[in-house]
């Protein structure tokens, strides 16, 4: 649990019920940020409370979120009461595991504050928070099982920080990973056969670019390792890096949508992922290559390259900063 959950269990809901003129809260004042506050709100809603007045804005409502400003509250702090107006960021969402995602996020946006943030920081944190709850009320748009194999990349290579760097903010991105002079692409299959869906353009990359093509196994497994915990993985290797933990979890949020809980939840065989995992140059497997009629636009195709000979790991180390060959020792 972050430290702003461990806050929120400790509160109790407000005895009172809202006025018109006032929205009440009972808080605990976050440690060593004077004028922050955890706060559960009438209906046990966690919520950020934030004492600046800052210029006047429209309230931002979405489906599991409320953000306003200038909020009138009466805060209710070790039995007493005190009236301030506020910046109040609530979570409105009914599920448990939501309302703990917020507190989380929440809390690595203070991270990434730091001690004494300005007004444009702290209103460039909840716009990032905005936007990753809008995020949150969109249909998937890829399963989990691709996701983590991208993860299981970042997460046992030498330099997760790096990966994580490059790592696509769209997941429709043409590559996954984009470095200066290399780029890299994952590619999972259930099946445990080498056939991946390519487009034209990852297999004849610009002549001064080289492309790489890491293709794993991924299976189910009831004892497996969770998306949930392999992210938690990540998490502890960037330590000081919030801003790469917040990257982290926007995508997270823009590939599963609405399916997020559930697929955070899902358990995958790692060992046969690690076990599987094999590095191709993508200009040398089996595609669709040369010249096409000017007409011809986005082209994709299945490609079978269980017969092409796999690169040195050490190799494909030496294409992808931050690799390296960790996977070798795996």
């Amino acid at each position: 649990m972050t430290a702003l959950g461990e806050l929120y269990a400790l509160l109790s809901q407000p005895a009172q019920q809202e006025s018109a003129t006032a929205r009440i809260f009972s808080v605990l004042p976050i440690r060593r940020r004077p004028g922050y506050f955890v706060g559960r709100g009438v209906n046990d809603d966690p919520a950020l409370l934030i004492e600046i007045r800052g210029r006047t804005r429209a309230p931002i409502a979405l489906k599991n979120l409320l953000v306003t400003f200038n909020t009138h509250c009466a805060l209710n702090v070790d039995r007493e009461q005190r009236d301030t107006y506020a910046v109040v960021i609530q979570c409105l969402a009914t599920d448990a595991g939501l309302r703990n995602y917020f507190l989380m996020i929440a809390n690595h946006l203070l991270d990434g504050l730091g001690d004494a943030p300005t007004t444009d920081e702290v209103a460039a944190a909840i716009d990032a928070l905005v936007s990753l709850f809008q995020k949150l009320s969109r249909s998937p748009r890829r399963q989990a099982q691709g996701l983590f194999g991208e993860l299981l990349v970042i997460g046992t290579a030498s330099n997760a920080a790096t990966l994580l760097d490059a790592w696509h903010a769209d997941p429709l991105d043409r590559f996954d990973f984009t470095f200066a002079s290399s780029r890299l692409e994952v590619k999972t299959n259930a099946n445990r056969q080498r056939r991946h869906e390519f487009s034209l353009e990852q297999c004849t990359p610009p002549a001064d670019i080289s492309a790489t093509v890491a293709s794993l196994f991924i299976e189910t497994a009831g004892g497996g390792l969770s998306l949930n915990a392999l992210v938690e993985r990540i998490e502890a290797r960037l330590g000081s890096k919030p801003e790469l933990i917040l990257k982290l979890h926007s995508v997270l949020a823009d590939t599963l949508g609405t399916g997020l809980q559930e697929g955070l939840g899902q358990r995958f065989d790692e060992q046969l992922a690690l076990s599987s995992l094999a590095f191709y140059d993508l200009c040398t497997i089996p595609a669709v290559r040369g010249p096409l009629p000017p007409e011809v636009t986005a082209v994709r195709f299945r490609s079978d390259i269980g017969l092409v000979t796999p690169m040195d790991v050490q190799q494909a180390g030496r294409l992808t900063p931050g690799l390296t060959d960790s996977f070798a020792r795996s």
